[in-house]
Formats: structure tokens, C-alpha cells, sequence
């Protein structure tokens, strides 16, 4: 690693900004579900559509970089919103 690769690496840090495209998004999943449990729509169906769109996203991310612990927890989190719109009576296609 160069002395700017790891200069760009504190700069990102600092910022709250990861290098790597999986941490920046994973990093916007923590932050949404984090905002969403002090909001007024935390039970909404529109917060569980987004929230499978992320974590989607995520799991596409983590299968391209071949994380296998963090596919399973996302499956799991998955999992959990799903059953939420599923009580909720909605159903999305995958």
C-alpha cells in the first residue's frame, strides 16, 4: 500500500467513509436501521421494501467478494424483514 492509498485510508476514516464499496454500503444499512428505530414510519411497509433493498444489495456485494459469514447474517436479517412485510401483508418478489 502506497503512502497515499494509506493517507486516502485516515482521510475515509475520518469521514465515516470506507474505501471498500461493501463497508461504504453495509456502513448506510447500519445508519438507516439506526434512524429508522427512532422514526415515525419504524414499523411502515416502505421501511421494510427499503430495508430488503439494501440488504439485497448487500448480500449481492458480499457473494461478489465471497464473504460467507456476512451472507448468512444477511440472509438472516433478510429473512426477519421479509416476515415483516409478510405480516404486514405484503409480499415482494426477490
Amino acid at each position: 500500500m502506497t503512502k497515499i492509498d494509506r493517507i486516502k485510508n485516515i482521510l475515509h476514516k475520518q469521514a465515516g467513509i470506507a474505501v471498500d464499496p461493501y463497508k461504504n454500503l453495509k456502513l448506510a444499512y447500519t445508519k438507516f436501521v439506526s434512524d429508522m428505530k427512532t422514526s415515525d414510519f419504524c414499523n411502515s411497509p416502505q421501511r421494510y421494501i427499503s430495508e430488503c433493498k439494501l440488504l439485497r444489495n448487500l448480500q449481492n456485494m458480499a457473494e461478489e467478494k465471497g464473504l460467507t459469514d456476512e451472507i448468512t447474517e444477511i440472509a438472516k436479517l433478510l429473512k426477519q424483514a421479509e416476515n415483516k412485510l409478510t405480516e404486514q401483508g405484503i409480499k415482494i418478489d426477490p
